[in-house]
């Protein structure tokens, strides 16, 4: 089995340095590569970087996760593989303290030293990077992204494609909506509706996210 990392950005770099070390103790995969069709190099970062067509072709002995930090662009190439029949895996780093009752969709990445506690629910291609802590019965929805230091109570909601900035923090039982962005170190103790920009403490809202992108 090979595994196809789409992307080869900062966050791509992490999770084939995450793989590699997967490798070293579990022999997962035969061979780590990158898919990415603006990169010009064919070998970066120590692997294979593939056009997408060359990666249809073994498509059906690999798996692949999405190697970018921008919660649109994920969902775009998720839905992309997903249209030509890629499978997804998960990756999650062995440090992470994840209890047995958490659930986790296909695709999703969970990095160094997260700690996720009873009755979290985590969806589809959502990124949970490192040292994140999320409360019980938190639910994070699909293509979601949660920064480093991020920490979300008890019974926090995150929606579809929503970005959480480094160090931010959430207030328990709050619903954060789908496309919304939390800046960096951000003190949120108020929801937040869709498609919106907050930050601060305590976080205000200061314009509407109507790129749905974070990174311009």
């Amino acid at each position: 089995m090979q595994l196809l990392i789409y992307g080869s950005g900062g966050l791509g770099r992490d999770l084939c340095d995450l793989a590699m070390k997967l490798n070293k103790t579990l022999n997962v995969w035969e061979r780590i590569s990158f898919i990415d069709d603006i990169r010009e190099e064919r070998d970066f970062y120590g692997v294979d970087v593939l056009r997408f067509e060359d990666a249809l072709r073994i498509k059906d002995s690999s798996e692949c996760v999405i190697g970018l930090g921008e919660p649109f662009e994920r969902m775009r190439l998720y839905k992309k593989c997903k249209e030509h029949g890629f499978r997804f895996t998960k990756l999650i780093d062995p440090s992470a303290n994840i209890s047995e009752s958490v659930v986790i969709g296909e695709g999703t990445i969970v990095l160094a030293f997260a700690s996720i506690t009873g009755g979290a629910e985590i969806g589809r291609n959502v990124v949970v990077q490192q040292m994140v802590t999320m409360g019980h019965d938190t639910k994070v929805d699909n293509h979601a992204v949660l920064s480093a230091k991020a920490s979300l109570g008890g019974g926090v909601i995150i929606g579809e494609r929503a970005y959480i900035g480094m160090g931010c923090n959430v207030l328990e039982k709050l619903h954060i909506g789908n496309d919304s962005i939390l800046s960096m170190g951000s003190n949120v103790y108020r929801a937040v509706e869709d498609s919106m920009v907050v930050m601060g403490n305590p976080a205000r809202v200061i314009r509407k996210n109507e790129d749905h992108h974070v990174f311009k």
